[in-house]
């Protein structure tokens, strides 16, 4: 079980790669608005918008289809409107982007039950601890291969690498 703290951390380490990686390394203009999602919702339609989430180095990339259990929120696989999720490994800087359209949504409505069928991408249940409660969420692990996705790894020679 992770601490929701611990997660949020580790996320922004996620979002400072994928910034200095593939943003700043192509001179992309951008506006963070992690903090702020609230004021932009009008202009990031408007924008080429991302939803950075994690990459274990493992070959899946992990979909949310409940974000909250218990009080029925849909995960961000549901409820993002990125335009583009980007799955960023902590470890080797490998980032997964995959484009978030309807196209993406029906195929994975259409394999749901082959999903459900078989025990690598069966629904798995996340318990998360935050602000002393106890929550859980939902996700299924898809295999890269099942996926029209796209794979980025910037060349860092080591005298450059960065520790974070």
């Amino acid at each position: 079980m992770e601490d929701w703290e611990d997660s949020l951390r580790k996320g922004k380490i996620k979002e400072q790669i994928f910034k200095e990686d593939f943003l700043e390394y192509f001179t992309i203009g951008y506006i963070d608005i992690s903090n702020q999602k609230k004021e932009y919702d009008l202009e990031v339609k408007e924008l080429v918008s991302v939803d950075v989430k994690s990459y274990k180095d493992n070959g899946t990339i992990p979909i949310e289809e409940m974000s909250i259990v218990e009080t029925k929120k849909s995960g961000w696989f549901y409820s993002s409107p990125a335009k583009y999720f980007a799955f960023v490994s902590s470890s080797t800087r490998t980032m997964l982007l995959l484009k978030n359209d309807d196209a993406l949504h029906k195929w994975y409505k259409d394999n749901i039950d082959r999903f459900e069928s078989n025990s690598e991408t069966k629904l798995r249940t996340d318990s998360t601890n935050r602000n002393g409660r106890r929550w859980h969420s939902t996700h299924r692990n898809i295999p890269l291969a099942e996926l029209n996705i796209a794979w980025y790894k910037k060349n860092r020679p080591k005298n450059q690498l960065k520790i974070i």
